[in-house]
Formats: structure tokens, C-alpha cells, sequence
């Protein structure tokens, strides 16, 4: 993920942020180790909640257990 929003997270300090559709690395977002708990948590020291878009999550035990609250 870009430094550009990295940044926009860091500037804004938001709340909350919310997962997307999308894949990575063939593992969709919400269920992602990779996405939350070491981009998001890690790498960014996001300590904000993050939530799922409605159906963005496909395995709630996969997205609990990467990072999502």
C-alpha cells in the first residue's frame, strides 16, 4: 500500500476504518493477516476500530482473527 495513504491516515486520524471487496495476494481484505495486522496494525500503528463493508467479510473467523474489531 502507498505512502499517500499512510499519510492520509496519519493526517486525518479517523476512527474507524472499513474494509474492502477486494483481494490481495488472493485472500479478500477483510480476512486479510496481511492487510490488518501488518500493514494496518504493524507498519501504520493503526489503533482505530476496523469494520467490515456489510458483506466485505467472507470468513468471521478469518477477519477476527487478522485484526478486525
Amino acid at each position: 500500500m502507498s505512502g499517500l495513504s499512510a499519510g492520509a491516515i496519519e493526517e486525518s486520524q479517523p476512527g474507524a476504518l472499513t474494509t474492502a471487496y477486494n483481494e490481495v495476494n488472493n485472500t479478500h481484505v477483510g480476512d486479510s493477516p496481511y492487510c490488518l495486522a501488518e500493514i494496518l496494525r504493524r507498519d501504520w500503528a493503526w489503533k482505530g476500530m476496523i469494520m467490515s463493508d456489510w458483506r466485505g467479510v467472507y470468513w468471521t473467523a478469518d477477519a477476527i482473527n487478522a485484526g478486525s474489531t
